[in-house]
């Protein structure tokens, strides 16, 4: 969950002084892009993946501060929970080396984490990519499992203290999960594969725009957290999760906006747009920073507290000139690393195939229908209907083989991506698991259909599968 913080409580007065430098950094950047001062960027993509730790029963670890102390790698860092982890990826240029570089980033920092659990640790560990642990019910998960760094401990005080009360999560699904929530801790539930996508600032808005509409789709392709609390919830149960356990509102609206979420609505015409959104959000780290406006480490700081579905990110080249990125956070983490691999080329080509159909010209869906299509999809996977960009009704599921996956795999090869491995990842990982509808979701749901709630046995089924890389279509019950 971001940047660790000195300190953990924070005065008024540093709060108003943290405002007041978030204000001028918000309208230096604003400034900074309307005078087109920023170079070309070159198409980089990164990504970042969060995972479990489980032992010899297929049950959560809480010893990730063990594990990253014997691990000592700084792109493995940690998260809130000591039961998880997070990879953060090498960044590369999308171009004809992309497919290889990543494959071989994926399975280096996944091997030496597996080395590190499985051989490290007294208790013998492994490690897990799924969007929710099924059922945390079977093990005490609280505050005494909260990774200890400043940074957690103050957010958890700084929501507790916003909202005044515990928050009520209500989440319907087959089952219906009740929870009183007085701290944040099952925000750990919910662990995800982050897309990072370096794009131009002059393109920045479509870029944006086309990650919004692509949501819905990732969120019904990318499924893989049906269980929380051992309730049978959405196909993807992390999206109402999240949003209800991180629940504070943006101020001075008049329509209330959710800190975690799609956002406020399209990018009208700047990018700068977003940022100015976010002075509406009560500031929850008001860590104070000893550096020049042009640095915004306010403005960084405060947006990393906002966590949009698709986050808007600045960061500074070798030369410290800002670059644009989105990072897409819909899909879940999983089922395997040949999966992710493909989620994230999906993306790429179908942002590409989306931005074309939307520049210059009105978005034909509203945001209102955007936001109810997304929570859909959530809702019922790829069985789930959507109104595409040709104003038709479709089935996620025929969307996809009928206008989709072609267009992805087009815009593949139109940004020299096309090869024997991307092929293999667009049409066949990405095709079966549409075409048999077998998503990481829909295996686990299927499992609890043939043996019944028995979560530790599912997990480590699960895991037995994640560890032969087999595209998760493949799997059988």
């Amino acid at each position: 969950m971001g940047q660790e913080t000195g300190q953990s409580h924070y005065t008024q007065k540093e709060e108003q002084e943290f405002y007041l430098r978030l204000k001028e950094e918000t309208s230096w950047i604003k400034q900074w892009i309307q005078n087109k001062h920023f170079k070309k960027s070159p198409l980089i993509c990164g990504y970042e993946v969060e995972g479990w730790i489980i032992d010899d029963q297929a049950l959560p670890y809480a010893c990730s501060d063990q594990f990253l102390k014997l691990l000592d790698d700084p792109h493995v860092t940690p998260e809130l929970s000591k039961c998880n982890f997070e990879i953060n990826g090498n960044p590369f240029k999308v171009d004809q080396t992309l497919a290889s570089h990543l494959e071989e980033d994926f399975y280096f920092y996944w091997k030496k984490c597996s080395e590190t659990s499985e051989t490290a640790l007294q208790k013998k560990a492994r490690i897990l990519c799924i969007g929710t642990y099924p059922d945390l019910t079977q093990i005490p998960f609280g505050m005494k499992q909260i990774y200890p760094r400043n940074r957690y401990y103050a957010i958890n005080s700084r929501i507790h203290s916003l909202r005044k009360k515990p928050v009520h999560i209500q989440i319907q699904g087959k089952d219906t999960l009740l929870l009183d929530n007085s701290n944040i801790m099952h925000e750990a539930e919910t662990t995800s594969l982050q897309i990072h996508l370096q794009v131009n600032f002059s393109q920045a808005k479509n870029f944006y725009n086309a990650s919004l509409i692509a949501s819905p789709i990732m969120s019904a392709l990318c499924a893989n957290s049906p269980y929380v609390c051992g309730k049978e919830l959405w196909e993807e149960s992390r999206i109402p999760l999240f949003e209800k356990v991180i629940s504070l509102e943006s101020e001075n609206e008049e329509k209330p906006v959710s800190r975690v979420g799609l956002g406020h609505g399209f990018v009208q015409d700047c990018i700068s747009e977003l940022f100015d959104q976010n002075l509406s959000y009560s500031i929850l780290l008001p860590e104070l920073q000893n550096s020049e406006k042009e640095k915004m480490k306010h403005l960084l700081f405060h947006n990393g507290t906002i966590w949009r579905w698709n986050r808007p990110l600045i960061g500074f080249d070798e030369e410290g000139q800002p670059h644009f990125r989105v990072e897409h956070r819909v899909p879940s983490s999983g089922p395997t690393l040949i999966d992710m691999q493909a989620n994230i080329f999906f993306f790429i080509g179908l942002i590409h195939f989306i931005k074309k159909q939307i520049a210059n010209q009105k978005i034909p869906i509203t945001f209102q229908e955007l936001e109810q299509f997304f929570y859909q999809a959530s809702q019922f996977g790829l069985s789930a209907e959507i109104k595409w960009l040709d104003e038709q009704m479709y089935s996620i599921q025929d969307l996809l083989l009928q206008k989709i996956i072609p267009s992805v795999w087009e815009e593949l090869n139109n940004l020299s991506l096309s090869c024997s491995r991307t092929e293999k990842l667009i049409k066949d990982v990405i095709k079966n698991r549409v075409d048999s509808l077998q998503t990481g979701s829909t295996w686990q749901k299927a499992y609890v259909q043939n043996f019944g709630k028995k979560f530790d046995k599912l997990v480590e089924n699960y895991w037995k599968n994640q560890q032969t890389n087999c595209p998760v279509y493949q799997w059988r019950v």
